[in-house]
């Protein structure tokens, strides 16, 4: 299902930006929310505290060497390419130590894996009875509800399923995610890439359709 902008609850609205933030490693400050009504002022706003230099460099090419020269370090895989599967390069019984050992190796978090969805949706289900039950019995009620959040949490932190198939999807991701650290200059930006980003991470994140991401769109 594709929503509109505008129909976006202003706390995820709000994640999504903050994550923008941390790839771009620049800073929105409350006047610059305030000032903003549509999706071309945000993006316009976002652009403007981006001081880095610009290079006319791809930087998917260079999340993809850089992510393809430490994973050939370190656990002798080679010929790597986009359609490298991931369930290969990271088996399962192994998965989570792999994925730890590259991610301290890049200096950020792959956000790769995450839990099976028939247990997510026995605890989510079992969090949503235990607020029912708070007006039946507080104390039933309470331990379903710390059961439900502990489980919600274990299973998000040892969830092995991957959620994207490819080094070439994975190369993308830390693009998106991760664009000024994945950046063989750091200190450098390819002008004529962010504002696809930003559309991207917002189309993602929310399930907004690209085409409705319009500068006129409303926030």
């Amino acid at each position: 299902m594709k929503y509109k902008l505008e129909n976006i609850d202003l706390g995820d609205l709000e994640d999504v930006v903050m994550k923008l933030e941390d790839s771009f490693e620049v800073q929105l400050t409350g006047i610059d929310i305030l000032k903003i009504n549509n999706f071309g002022e945000l993006t316009d706003i976002i652009k403007e505290k981006i001081v880095f230099e610009s290079e006319e460099n791809c930087t998917s090419q260079q999340a993809f060497y850089k992510l393809r020269s430490v994973i050939e370090k370190e656990f002798g895989i080679e010929n790597l390419n986009p359609k490298s599967k991931l369930s290969e390069i990271f088996p399962k019984k192994e998965r989570l130590l792999k994925i730890k050992l590259i991610e301290e190796k890049l200096d950020f978090k792959l956000k790769i894996t995450q839990p099976k969805s028939i247990f997510l949706k026995f605890f989510t289900y079992l969090l949503l009875v235990s607020l029912l039950f708070f007006i039946i019995n507080y104390k039933i009620a309470s331990i379903l509800f710390i059961t439900s959040i502990i489980g919600i949490w274990t299973l998000y932190k040892f969830g092995k399923e991957l959620n994207i198939n490819t080094f070439g999807e994975l190369a993308e991701k830390m693009k998106r995610e991760n664009y000024s650290k994945v950046r063989r200059n750091k200190n450098s930006i390819n002008k004529k890439e962010i504002e696809k980003i930003i559309i991207d991470t917002f189309s993602i994140e929310l399930d907004l359709d690209k085409t409705k991401l319009t500068r006129n769109a409303l926030l």
